[in-house]
C-alpha cells in the first residue's frame, strides 16, 4: 500500500511531502489545464522537490489517438519520473498499446474491470487508476482486481476521486489498493491517522462480519438440508 497526493502545486506538494511519505504526485487533468500556460515550469518545480524514488503522474490531455500518442512521447521525454496517465477508451487503450512499443511508463485511468487490468497488464501498464465513486456501494470489484494485480508483476491499483476520511479508510480497511490523496485531506489524514492498531482492529471486525455472515449461509444451508432428510 503506497500514497500519492493529488495536487498542481509545487507548493503543496512540498508542504505534505515534509511529513506524509509519498510515492509521488498524481497531477489532475483540470489542474493542468488550470495551469497550462506554464505547464513546463510547473513540472520543473515538482521533480525539483521530488525525491529520485518518485514519481510524477501527468495526464494526457489531447483527443485522438494520433494527438494522445504525439503528447504522451513529448511528456515523458522530460524526466525518467513521470508516469503518463491515459484514459481508458478506445484511442486512450490504443495510445496504451503504442507507448509499449517504445517503453513509455504509463498507467490506465478510469480502470475498473478485469478486462481492462488484463489489457493493461498485457501492455505494460505500471498501474489502474480506480474512481471512489465505483466502489463507493462495494469494494468486491477492487478487491477482485487487487488480487489480479498482485499476479500481474508491477502493476498497481490505485483509488482516487475521494471527498472525506471515511472513504479513505474504507478503501484502507477493505482493499490493499493504493491511495491518491486530494490535498484537502492530506492535512487532515496526517492529524486524525487511525494507526496500525486502529486499521487492524477495524479490519478483524470487518473479517468477523463477513465470516459470520458466512456462517450464518452454511448453518441456514445445513438446517436445510436436515429438514430435507427427515
Amino acid at each position: 500500500m503506497a500514497f500519492y497526493l493529488e495536487t498542481a502545486s509545487p507548493k503543496e506538494f512540498s508542504e505534505i511531502n515534509q511529513y506524509l511519505s509519498l510515492e509521488g504526485v498524481v497531477v489532475p487533468a483540470r489542474g493542468l489545464l488550470k495551469e497550462h500556460a506554464k505547464v513546463n515550469g510547473t513540472i520543473a518545480a515538482m521533480l525539483e522537490f521530488m525525491s529520485e524514488h518518485q514519481k510524477l503522474f501527468l495526464p494526457v490531455i489531447s483527443a485522438g489517438f494520433r494527438a494522445m500518442f504525439a503528447e504522451a512521447r513529448k511528456t515523458a521525454a522530460l524526466s525518467r519520473q513521470i508516469v503518463v496517465m491515459i484514459p481508458a477508451s478506445n484511442e486512450g487503450l490504443m495510445c496504451l498499446k503504442a507507448c509499449k512499443t517504445l517503453n513509455i511508463p504509463c498507467v490506465l485511468t478510469y480502470a475498473d474491470s478485469m478486462l481492462l487490468a488484463a489489457f493493461g497488464h498485457e501492455n505494460h501498464a505500471k498501474g489502474l487508476i480506480m474512481s471512489y465513486d465505483k466502489l463507493e456501494e462495494n469494494c468486491e470489484p477492487a478487491k477482485a482486481i487487487c488480487a489480479a494485480c498482485r499476479k500481474f508483476a508491477g502493476t498497481r491499483v490505485m483509488t482516487a476521486g475521494f471527498s472525506s476520511l471515511g472513504q479513505i479508510n474504507k478503501v484502507l480497511m477493505e482493499t490493499d489498493a493504493d491511495v491518491v490523496i486530494p490535498y484537502e485531506l492530506a492535512g487532515d489524514l496526517f492529524y486524525h491517522w487511525p494507526g496500525k492498531a486502529v486499521l487492524d482492529e477495524l479490519r478483524l471486525d470487518w473479517i468477523n462480519e463477513y465470516m459470520r455472515v458466512e456462517l450464518t449461509g452454511e448453518d441456514e444451508e445445513e438446517e436445510n438440508t436436515s429438514r430435507q432428510e427427515d
